[in-house]
């Protein structure tokens, strides 16, 4: 391969997290732009989206770590969203009634 064929230095490339601009494409040597996406997402969306893909990971590819991971992350939207009305508030609320046991000490 001739000197100026050869790939840049991976000290030359950008980082994932440097943003969106040039990268170098490894399988043909070129460069090429990605422009950069902008677009709105609600919470509730982006929680149904992880949703979504924690059910694929975890159905479709047994990949029980990130699944889970997704799925909770989803949940603490959800539960920011619900506030009190979250099924997690309402358990909250209903054994500390029936136990007398402080709020702190359940929700541990």
């Amino acid at each position: 391969m001739p000197a100026d064929e050869k790939l840049a230095p991976h000290t030359d490339r950008l980082s994932p997290y440097s943003g969106y601009s040039d990268e170098t494409n490894l399988l043909s040597n070129k460069r090429y732009s990605l422009k950069r996406m902008e677009y709105t997402l609600s919470k509730l969306d982006a929680a149904v989206d992880q949703l979504d893909w924690a059910i694929r990971l975890f159905l479709d590819n047994k990949a029980y770590v990130p699944a889970i991971t997704l799925a909770g992350a989803a949940e603490e939207i959800l539960g920011q969203m619900l506030g009190e009305d979250s099924a997690f508030a309402q358990l909250t609320q209903r054994i500390t009634g029936i136990s007398g046991l402080p709020e702190k000490v359940v929700t541990q």
